[in-house]
């Protein structure tokens, strides 16, 4: 399943779904997965770009083919997430269940005008404030020693403009959730989430069809914080499907 190193996997030989995960902006892939506790069968983008999305999309109807009675659970995060649903178009009647994590309906141009100016002037700096702001203190002290400089390495100033011109084009809306009738879709975000306003999620579930589980005490990044495993635990083992999670990384 590798394919340029645009993919990373994960015990694929081990029964239960296939986890799919997509990295935010400016995040990478195996920062969540080395984060996540679930021991099945996962994939997960480098980085999230519309190009790697699409590669992503080929190399997972390959493998439901090869694999026709297994399903998907795919875990989209903030510029992931809002690429999501363009997924569901070709595999919505595998996916088991999808999580939107840290998403909101549309940033501002505003916003993302300013952002473009930051990241133009010094993308590395602008990073490091933006992981500031996505992590408790404790959570960015950890991740600093553990991923802030291979973030700041990989990614270009180039590769970041790119990706947030793309993301001012994207949006959700409740319509795109409820038109998604096969697809079960549950909403987790942090409390104290800055870069994505909680209000934005609580309205995109006005309707009551999707579910939003909101997760105490974390910010936009949430996957330091173990009541969000916890929360995908117990969405995950309440579904019908045989689910392996690592029960010891959560309660941990």
């Amino acid at each position: 399943m590798h394919k340029d190193n645009l993919l990373l996997t994960r015990n694929l030989t081990k029964e239960g779904p296939l986890l799919v995960i997509l990295p935010g902006w400016a995040g990478l892939g195996q920062h969540i997965l080395d984060l996540c506790p679930y021991s099945g069968p996962i994939v997960a983008l480098s980085h999230t770009t519309p190009e790697t999305v699409k590669e992503l999309t080929i190399v997972l109807n390959q493998y439901l083919n090869e694999n026709p009675h297994n399903q998907l659970i795919i875990l989209g995060f903030s510029y992931g997430g809002f690429i999501t649903p363009s997924l569901f178009s070709s595999l919505q009647y595998r996916i088991k269940h999808c999580f939107l994590v840290g998403i909101c309906k549309k940033y501002s141009q505003k916003t993302l005008k300013f952002i473009h100016s930051k990241v133009e002037k010094d993308h590395k700096d602008y990073s490091t404030q933006f992981y500031q702001a996505a992590l408790t203190k404790t959570e960015f002290s950890k991740f600093v020693s553990q991923y802030g400089n291979s973030i700041l390495t990989f990614f270009s100033k180039a590769i970041l403009l790119e990706t947030l011109t793309h993301l001012g084009t994207l949006a959700i809306s409740e319509s795109t959730l409820c038109d998604t009738s096969d697809v079960p879709i549950t909403l987790l975000h942090g409390e104290n989430d800055v870069i994505a306003p909680l209000n934005d999620a609580q309205n995109l579930v006005r309707n009551k069809k999707n579910v939003l589980k909101i997760i105490p005490g974390a910010c936009h990044f949430p996957f330091y914080n173990p009541v969000f495993w916890k929360t995908f635990y117990n969405v995950v083992s309440s579904n019908p499907t045989r689910m392996v999670v690592n029960t010891d990384i959560l309660l941990s």
